[in-house]
């Protein structure tokens, strides 16, 4: 699965995406990948710019979602702010796994299925797309901004004498 987003900021500390409650037992490892988008917001497959952490969760309760949280330490840095594709597949290609998606919940992107090419498990070149849904998902982008202390020169001087 894949879902294209605006990305405001260049600094991405996690993404999270939720199994559905009716699939509560998957030892599926997901690999998510941040991949570049075209001009008309499309993805790019050959364009990985953050090839990203593999997670699984193994056990749900079949009543909650339950979360794949793909941690960043040190944090991703996105070339730029700009449309990007978040891109996620299993990582051994066998298996499968339902993640939640809603109804044109996300203005700046959408759903897409990535199916994969041959015993070699690359992402499609083209992949399906569904402008009427979107994958649910959470990002944190890290606080680049460093508060300061409003103080005069004087002061700061007597302080650090």
């Amino acid at each position: 699965m894949g879902q294209t987003f605006l990305a405001r900021d260049t600094l991405i500390s996690s993404v999270t995406i939720w199994r559905i409650p009716q699939d509560p037992i998957n030892f599926f490892e997901i690999h998510l990948y941040i991949i570049g988008t075209d001009a008309k917001r499309q993805p790019v497959v050959t364009n990985v710019v953050v090839n990203g952490p593999r997670v699984t969760n193994p056990y749900g309760d079949g009543v909650h979602f339950t979360p794949y949280v793909f941690t960043f330490d040190p944090p991703a840095a996105l070339p730029g702010p700009g449309y990007y594709c978040l891109a996620f597949r299993l990582t051994y290609c066998e298996g499968y796994y339902d993640v939640a998606a809603a109804a044109n919940d996300y203005p700046d992107g959408h759903l897409y299925q990535f199916l994969i090419t041959g015993a070699d498990c690359y992402l499609r070149p083209y992949p399906d797309s569904y402008p009427d849904y979107d994958l649910v998902f959470g990002m944190e982008f890290c606080d680049t901004a460093t508060p300061v202390h409003a103080d005069t020169w004087g002061k700061l001087k007597t302080l650090y004498r």
